[in-house]
């Protein structure tokens, strides 16, 4: 029996820009890979890789200030974890990081906070920066 890994990004794009080396890994090495994120028009990326499930965030806005609405991830989060049930989750992003984190620890689920670059508050001017 395969062990499974699900990737947590806060966009597809994310995804299909930086991760599908770690996904053909993974897929590889016998894994089976879900996708964690919100859809967009990079959802191609299951052309090359159509073995891995990609399930759909809706609740997570990237650079949304609402603590509700953070919180709904959460919980959201915790539901397509006890759904799916994966081995690990590999947190990547800011709001993956975090919200992510506190989900799979309510799921009793290891999980890895991935933390590359700068990140999205640092390109912009403003009070976040």
């Amino acid at each position: 029996m395969s062990k499974t890994i699900a990737i947590v990004a806060n966009t597809t794009w994310n995804i299909y820009n930086f991760r599908l080396n770690i996904i053909r890994k993974l897929i590889d090495e016998g894994w089976s890979v879900i996708v964690i994120a919100p859809l967009d028009e990079y959802i191609e990326y299951k052309e090359k890789f159509p073995s891995v499930k990609h399930v759909i965030l809706r609740k997570l806005q990237r650079d949304g200030k609402n603590i509700f609405r953070d919180i709904a991830l959460i919980f959201e989060l915790l539901k397509i974890y006890k759904t799916h049930k994966p081995d690990i989750v590999l947190h990547y992003t800011h709001k993956p990081n975090i919200y992510g984190g506190i989900a799979a620890k309510f799921a009793g689920i290891n999980s890895l906070a991935v933390i590359t670059g700068l990140g999205y508050a640092f390109i912009h001017n403003g009070l976040t920066k």
